[in-house]
């Protein structure tokens, strides 16, 4: 019986069959890589090792590739490259056993190769580390976002609240009540650090390269000027006219032309 698979065209074998001494087992786990038979093709790939790296081109590789495929079908007397599948064994074909043989070469120079399953592997750990350190770091720098955001708004409130008192007292002498029971709004007030801490806080919940392109060259703060009532001194003060500090005597006559 035949059969078609992504893989290539195999072939089932006999209920009896029984993998040989020199068989090779098409598989993943321990008991495929410790057969006698995986062990004799590793010990044939490490004998070509020196030549296959030092070969220059695909069709070199491939004739010592199939070199060793022929060594290793003279030694059995029945199928050389076998999978075991439900409980029935298939001899796969000479394409998918090339592939077997290339993968243990790759496997070994896996340092010369990014094809190799080592390789592969060791980019897949590297990816999921970064990315790791990816998380921790956007959430350290969102949790940093939110504490500034926090001391700003707090900063910008008890600013406006003292303002508000102080400016109370300058006019009327004593703090407004209305104003000190009624909560003035962070808004109303400039606080120069306010548009520092929310550019602050919105880079830091940027990922690396959002911060990168959106970085500003130059930051500047705006500043504004605050106009307070002004105290005019003693010395430029005018004393208020009473009427009542004339005399009598010097308002006679002042209506007689009416």
């Amino acid at each position: 019986m035949v059969q078609m698979t992504k893989r290539g065209i195999r072939t089932r074998l006999s209920c009896d069959f029984t993998p040989g001494r020199f068989t090779v087992l098409c598989g993943r786990g321990k008991e495929y890589t410790s057969s006698t038979g995986n062990q004799h093709l590793k010990s044939l790939v490490h004998k070509y090792l020196k030549p296959y790296s030092e070969a220059k081109s695909k069709m070199a590789k491939s004739s010592i590739v199939a070199e060793i495929m022929g060594q290793i079908k003279g030694l059995c007397s029945d199928a050389a490259f076998v999978k075991l599948k439900n409980g029935v064994w298939w001899e796969v074909d000479d394409a998918f056993a090339r592939e077997k043989i290339g993968c243990m070469f790759r496997d070994t120079l896996h340092t010369q190769y990014r094809s190799s399953t080592k390789a592969k592997f060791a980019r897949k750990k590297a990816n999921q580390t970064g990315s790791s350190g990816r998380r921790d770091s956007s959430s350290s720098s969102s949790s940093m976002a939110e504490s500034i955001q926090s001391m700003v708004s707090t900063l910008s409130s008890s600013s406006a609240e003292t303002y508000a008192s102080d400016y109370a007292v300058e006019i009327f002498g004593q703090p407004s009540t209305q104003m000190s029971s009624q909560k003035v709004e962070p808004a109303t007030l400039f606080n120069p650090l306010n548009d520092y801490y929310s550019l602050l806080s919105s880079y830091l919940t940027l990922g690396p390269k959002e911060q990168q392109q959106q970085q500003p060259k130059k930051v500047s703060t705006p500043i504004d000027f605050c106009v307070m009532p002004m105290q005019m001194p003693s010395a430029l003060a005018l004393e208020p006219v009473h009427f009542d500090d004339i005399p009598d005597d010097d308002l006679s006559g002042i209506f007689d032309d009416f």
